[in-house]
């Protein structure tokens, strides 16, 4: 993006301008999502994290649901096991309630 005639990343004018918090070695650990090197798992768990855990942790407004969808959160804890059926109805439609 163009900020005052130069171009600054996105992710850290939003975080100089404490919009987001952003931890740039956290996205950086993480697995590209159409990187077929990588495990089926954690390319999912690194969607998860990018779409759906800004509304799925213990701090959004999508927590009641019981999922932290986090990237750092483990496995067992982020609630996808109890709730796969349920994750795939919401990402196969689209309109209010379905997830990206």
């Amino acid at each position: 993006m163009v900020r005052e005639g130069r171009t600054v990343s996105q992710l850290d004018y939003l975080q100089a301008q404490k919009v987001i918090v952003y931890a740039a070695q956290h996205v950086q650990a993480m697995s590209a999502y159409n990187d077929v090197e990588q495990s089926l798992a954690a390319r999912a768990r690194s969607y998860l994290d990018l779409n759906c855990a800004h509304f799925h942790n213990p701090a959004g407004s999508g927590y009641y649901l019981g999922m932290d969808l986090r990237y750092t959160t483990a496995f067992a804890e982020t609630g996808i096991d109890s709730r796969g059926a349920q994750i795939t109805g919401r990402m196969s439609g689209a309109g209010e309630l379905h997830m990206p």
